[in-house]
């Protein structure tokens, strides 16, 4: 499979850095299908960015203007979450009353305007997705803590910004100083190409690259996952924030329609950037 890092979707997903693929088996899963109570409430305290054009704004609520990925990219109906609005154009997570943490390269304050930080894009325990939001679900961005993203060399693509009012969510934890040694093993939370919020892992840290602040890893990642966090198996802190990644984000495969791109193990990765720069912030 032909690598690419940096060719976005720039029609759909503009803003989005992250081309990547499903390498080895499909370990993306809806949070309401986890036995797992703790990573029910993590997964609440991830956000997703979402254009305002995406969102009417009514007179208490949020009305979902997004079409699915059979509409949208012409997926075929029997690839897993095709049904699912293509929404999301990045995913976050909150670390603060009114902090956000992501990737450098989703959003900046030249078009930080264009933007809501939406809560609960997520499955509920019916396996419905929600296509109404309240004000309290939906927000504006007020500044930047810190960011960093360079498109020519990619190091320390990761940033922390705030939200205009308090979140009113615990935020997640932040690991300022782990050892990030290979094999450690790790999850993710985001949305793969904007539909709702998934669980991918678990993996592991397969190789460490200091220049560029980051590791490598084989979690199943696509576009609109970039801002994702990647949390450590084993103490569910936060540990690196998902960048970017290798692969075609999908393709048809000799069908007539398109397929969730497959990578392959040892060959395309994804990428993460580790959190120790924001330390000062904290």
């Amino acid at each position: 499979m032909k690598k690419r890092i940096l060719v976005l979707l720039g029609f759909i997903l503009a803003g989005t850095n992250s081309l990547a693929a499903i390498i080895g088996n499909d370990d993306r899963t809806d949070i309401v299908e986890l036995d797992q109570p703790i990573i029910s409430v993590i997964s609440s305290r991830v956000v997703s960015f979402v254009r305002k054009k995406h969102l009417i704004k009514k007179s208490d609520s949020y009305e979902m203007n997004a079409t699915n990925l059979i509409e949208r990219l012409r997926f075929c109906e029997d690839e897993r979450f095709s049904d699912e609005p293509l929404f999301a154009n990045c995913s976050g997570a909150i670390v603060g009353e009114d902090r956000i943490l992501t990737a450098g390269h989703c959003i900046g304050p030249d078009n930080q305007d264009e933007f809501y930080v939406v809560l609960d894009y997520i499955k509920d325990a019916q396996g419905n997705i929600p296509t109404t939001f309240s004000k309290d679900q939906v927000f504006e961005v007020r500044d930047f803590l810190y960011r960093e993203f360079t498109l020519s060399d990619q190091v320390n693509d990761i940033a922390l910004l705030r939200v205009k009012r308090k979140l009113n969510r615990t935020p997640l934890p932040v690991q300022l100083d782990h050892s990030y040694s290979t094999g450690t093993p790790i999850y993710m939370l985001g949305h793969p190409l904007g539909v709702s919020q998934k669980y991918t892992g678990p993996n592991i840290i397969r190789s460490l690259s200091l220049p560029t602040l980051s590791f490598r890893t084989e979690l199943d990642s696509f576009s609109v996952n970039s801002g994702s966090p990647v949390f450590d198996h084993h103490t569910n802190e936060i540990i690196g924030v998902l960048s970017r990644g290798t692969g075609a984000n999908f393709n048809r495969r000799g069908r007539s329609c398109n397929q969730w791109a497959l990578g392959e193990s040892g060959k395309d990765y994804s990428e993460v950037n580790i959190v120790t720069p924001l330390k000062p912030l904290f």
